[in-house]
């Protein structure tokens, strides 16, 4: 009975092979992002969002192809930024060290940030890449489990002391000892832990609009979804795409897609493909071949 389990489980998709999907969606909408909207950009086509060319124009033949594969392109890449945040939830939930899978998003945002604005710079869009709202997202729900915990140890820490017992001890440690009550209850309250969570979500998201972080404040909030219902992997997803959908505009709409990927998702790590680094490197590299490719076009 047990192997029959096991082998059901091991159907579906794991998260490697779901990484592996994401890397190549993101790599299609950068395709149309960088490479289609930065050529439209350096050649004059495109100018503050609005085409200057007519169509009477020799080329108008040509452009209107071009941006129809590029919204085309645009939607298929919709669904990456789920995926990758669904896959962060689901690393922190399994990571050894949270604090060295946070170090190593910094890292990584720190890294891309050249290639990023190079491709940035071309398309006119001032932003940060991908990587701080992720490890914003990260903070966030880091601080939602440690005022939980705490919550819960509270909880425990008032059960087990003795009612209406006076400190023997109050001369030196009667001021800690009051300080630590109070936000051992604080903590137990469910009102105060839901105060609490609030404002640290409102300081994540808002950390995430000052610096412009792609995705912004919302995409901190798709992952807070993700993890808030993560016992439920496909109504989580359905939340967080209908936050992206409200928040984002009706382009995030085809990131409903990833219901059906996720419903086949069997929550196991997986064999482990390119190495360890691959999936974080992906990203500032193939950024920056992108640039290449699209200077090497139009000049």
């Amino acid at each position: 009975m047990q192997d029959i389990t096991a082998n059901k489980k091991s159907k579906g998709i794991s998260s490697s092979q779901l990484k592996l999907i994401a890397i190549v969606l993101m790599f299609i909408d950068h395709i149309g992002a960088i490479l289609i909207d930065g050529y439209f950009y350096e050649t004059g086509i495109l100018v503050d969002n609005m085409f200057t060319i007519t169509r009477e124009a020799p080329m108008f033949s040509m452009v209107e192809k071009l941006y129809y594969i590029d919204i085309a392109l645009r939607l298929i890449g919709r669904l990456a930024f789920p995926l990758f945040a669904f896959l962060l939830v689901q690393g922190f939930m399994h990571t050894r060290s949270k604090k060295k899978y946070l170090i190593r998003l910094l890292i990584f945002a720190l890294i891309s940030e050249l290639p990023f604005g190079l491709v940035m710079a071309v398309i006119h869009q001032p932003s940060r890449n991908v990587f701080f709202t992720l490890s914003l997202g990260f903070m966030a729900i880091w601080g939602i489990e440690y005022i939980d915990s705490k919550g819960a140890a509270s909880k425990k820490e008032v059960a087990s002391a003795a009612p209406d017992t006076p400190s023997e001890e109050a001369g030196n440690d009667g001021s800690a000892s009051a300080a630590g009550g109070i936000l051992t209850k604080a903590l137990v309250s469910p009102s105060s832990r839901n105060f609490l969570t609030i404002i640290w979500l409102a300081a994540c998201c808002g950390l995430a609009a000052l610096i412009k972080s792609d995705y912004s404040s919302f995409g901190v909030l798709t992952i807070v979804a993700l993890y808030i219902f993560r016992r439920e992997p496909v109504k989580s997803m359905a939340i967080a795409c209908a936050i992206l959908t409200l928040l984002g505009g009706l382009i995030e709409l085809p990131a409903f897609l990833n219901l059906l990927l996720i419903r086949i998702y069997n929550g196991e790590k997986g064999r482990p493909l390119f190495g360890k680094y691959f999936f974080y490197a992906f990203y500032p590299v193939h950024m920056l071949l992108l640039y290449c490719i699209l200077q090497l076009i139009v000049r």
